[in-house]
């Protein structure tokens, strides 16, 4: 995910593989069980390790475009 800011707080696990994160000026590579969050109008990017991740991410309040 490039560069990118939205409302909601995200939090998240790392289930498989590595996740590089980067926001507020800090870059973090994530493993598994590993967690984040990111707080709501952080500006924030996410990568995913050479061999893909696999993580469980969630957000508060929902994201309208994840409703089903």
């Amino acid at each position: 995910m490039p560069l990118h800011t939205h409302p909601e707080e995200q939090g998240g696990i790392i289930l498989e593989g590595e996740f590089e994160i980067g926001m507020g000026g800090e870059v973090q590579v994530l493993k598994p069980g590993d967690m984040y969050i990111i707080p709501g109008g952080v500006e924030h990017y996410a990568k995913a390790g050479d061999k893909g991740v696999r993580a469980l991410g969630i957000y508060s309040p929902v994201r309208e475009a994840f409703k089903y």
